[in-house]
């Protein structure tokens, strides 16, 4: 099983009976990975898989999950902590309140990438109109940007990130400098928060307002980078959606946000 960012598991399938406390699932097939490199460090126990296919975790347990369920991705802390992310699964899963925003969930033939519409971005007063699309067999699809819990930054196409970056740069001012480990685009030194201007992503449907922290990673001492960056594949990654509750109902076909303390979940 190979990954978009270069990750891979080589080992064997198995099926076996799962135990959720007091429910058995049987027959759940399995994979067991001998030789697992790129992003795999031994902090890692494994990779469940949340995607539309027929062997991910969602549709072996559809009985219970009904094709429903969330998470909520807590922000970086402290060693030692005790705060974990949480995952639920099923009907008790429910993403309400006045602050939920939700958007057409869409599928990509012989694809178990989850789609969206991202309409445009808002830096500041600015609006970005986002008009990518992605390509089909049988002319164009309609989703343009992928929201995924496995991608830990969030990319966007050159050509919109240019003028993305253009926008959010001159609101922060101040001057660009390297980031020492050679992965991000923006970083700032001795960087304060209170100058990012405020970020909306538009999607179809509802607004969803970033937060700075989120947006912002500290890469070392006093040196800060912007966790979005450029690439072919749009992908609206982990770091912007921590203390955020996802919900996911792929019966209904929408994806519904909700900002939140995830750590007091």
């Amino acid at each position: 099983m190979s990954y978009e960012d270069g990750s891979y598991s080589i080992g064997g399938i198995a099926t076996d009976t799962f135990w959720f406390r007091p429910t058995p699932f049987k027959h759940v097939v399995f994979g067991c990975g001998h030789d697992n490199n790129g992003t795999f460090n031994g902090n890692i126990s494994g990779i469940i898989g949340l995607g539309w296919g027929r062997l991910w975790i969602i549709n072996q347990l559809n009985s219970v999950t009904r094709g429903k369920f969330s998470y909520c991705l807590i922000p970086q802390i402290n060693e030692g902590s005790n705060h974990t992310s949480k995952i639920h699964f099923g009907d008790n899963v429910n993403v309400s309140g006045p602050n939920v925003v939700s958007t057409p969930l869409l599928k990509k033939t012989h694809d178990n990438f989850y789609y969206v519409i991202l309409d445009s971005v808002l830096v500041g007063n600015n609006s970005l109109s986002y008009k990518q699309s992605f390509s089909k067999d049988d002319g164009v699809f309609e989703g343009n940007i992928i929201v995924d819990s496995g991608t830990t930054f969030t990319f966007l196409t050159q050509e919109f990130y240019s003028d993305f970056i253009s926008s959010l740069t001159k609101g922060i001012g101040g001057k660009i400098v390297k980031d020492p480990q050679g992965i991000l685009d923006v970083c700032y030194r001795d960087f304060h928060l209170d100058r990012v201007l405020t970020v909306t992503f538009r999607f179809r449907g509802g607004d969803v307002e970033l937060s700075p922290v989120n947006m912002f990673l500290e890469v070392e001492e006093m040196v800060s980078c912007l966790s979005i960056v450029s690439d072919e594949y749009p992908i609206f990654g982990n770091l912007l959606q921590r203390n955020m509750l996802v919900g996911f109902d792929l019966v209904n076909k929408k994806i519904s946000f909700k900002p939140i303390d995830c750590a007091m979940q």
